[in-house]
């Protein structure tokens, strides 16, 4: 009973929502993921985002072992999501938060797994987390329709580890300070 009640309440908030002339409510998919903004005030809006990631791929490697060579590929799936959010500041004067060029602070954590079939038929799982600190500089235009388009560019501080550090796993990681940006298509309402 409570599934058909919160389906019933949410379409009825977002008819509601998009009934408004305004348009200060956008979603939109981004190179981050899923995001939902929303404006706090003329010049400030608040984004939540639910990143997501998967990648699938093949790997293949040689070892020397006892003087024969050892030929060896797995195939590796990593899936993850999480949560993360964003304050941002529009400068312009003459438009309404969210729209306009804008600086924006924000955070997000993503969580999952990474799992590794080799060719000899055993596999290894494991989990990772995955920390995003970053600051961007952007412009988000939102069209009569309501068709929006958001770009952006800045620094992250970025932190990747794995809940086990076994010899597969180990190899890969990318904490450290780096070059942040994403580009979102979306509808405002």
């Amino acid at each position: 009973m409570k599934k058909p009640l919160l389906t019933i309440l949410f379409f009825s908030l977002v008819i509601h929502l998009m009934a408004q002339n305004n348009r200060t409510n956008i979603l939109k998919i981004s190179s981050n993921g899923l995001e939902y903004e929303f404006a706090l005030n003329k010049h400030s809006s608040f984004a939540v985002d639910l990143p997501i990631i998967y990648l699938t791929g093949t790997n293949s490697s040689s070892f020397t072992s006892g003087g024969q060579t050892i030929y060896s590929s797995n195939n590796e799936t990593l899936f993850g999501i999480g949560i993360g959010g964003q304050y941002r500041y529009y400068f312009e004067t003459n438009k309404n938060a969210p729209r306009g060029f804008y600086v924006s602070p924000g955070a997000s954590a993503l969580f999952g797994n990474d799992s590794q079939t080799f060719s000899d038929g055993t596999s290894q799982k494991t989990n990772f987390n995955y920390f995003v600190a970053r600051g961007v500089f952007g412009h988000q235009w939102v069209w009569g329709g309501g068709f929006s388009l958001d770009l952006n560019l800045g620094y992250a501080y970025r932190h990747f580890s794995y809940s086990n550090s076994t010899d597969n796993f180990s190899g890969i990681g990318a904490s450290g300070l780096g070059i942040a940006g994403s580009m979102g298509l979306g509808w405002a309402f």
